[in-house]
Order: structure tokens, then sequence, then C-alpha cells
């Protein structure tokens, strides 16, 4: 996966508050010339597939007249026990990487010279 650390101090890491889940995110805005941004309304995480999905979907809309640069990077790891294991021994192993968003976060800056195919991806 491109969307995960290489390596961290600690392999497995405490819940902490867990929000409502990402559901909602504004239209893209235009801060600079040719630059659009898309950031969130709601708080809530976000996994390392639903970013790379995100980040290849984009690229294949916008093909080489532009580019796509994600601001959020997946660091959180979530772990999960497998099925049918009794409770007990330790941890379980790491399942996924998630990044934690909260509201305002900006996602994604796509930098694109054609304001017709930066209006159509939203």
């Amino acid at each position: 996966m491109i969307f995960t650390p290489r390596n961290t101090k600690f392999n497995k890491s405490q819940k902490g508050k867990r929000k409502n889940l990402l559901g909602k995110y504004k239209t893209l805005k235009m801060f600079k010339k040719h630059s659009y941004y898309l950031n969130t309304l709601e708080s809530g995480q976000l996994s390392s597939k639903q970013l790379q999905t995100l980040y290849d979907s984009l690229n294949k809309y916008i093909k080489k007249s532009g580019k796509v640069f994600l601001k959020v990077f997946a660091h959180c790891p979530k772990t999960k026990k497998p099925l049918e294991v009794r409770m007990g021994k330790g941890k379980g192993g790491v399942n996924y990487w998630a990044a934690r968003v909260r509201t305002g976060t900006l996602l994604i800056e796509t930098k694109c010279p054609q304001i017709s195919l930066a209006k159509k991806m939203h």
C-alpha cells in the first residue's frame, strides 16, 4: 500500500476518542489560481484504502492535464483480532491504517488549468 507508514516507533496504539464517521464534505474551493481544495464538514476517520481510491480516481479523471496532492496521511494503526478467538492473549494485529480528520481539514489540493475539469470533479 502506498498510504501506510514504512516504520513506526510502536506497532500498535490505543484507540483514543472516536467521533462520528466521516460522511460529508464541502465543495471545491479555489484559493490560488488554478488550484482547488476539498475540505471536510465533519470529523472522523479515513482509511488508507479510501485515500488511495480517492487519489487514483482523481488522477484518472484529470489525466495528464493537472496534478493531485493529498494533504492527509494515514498514520494511526487500527487493530482487530481474528474471528472466533477466545478472550485474552493480548491485542490483535494491525488490520488497517487510518487518518484522523477534524472538521474543516483540507483533504486534497488539485492543480488543474482547465476550470471545467475541476468543476466536473466535485
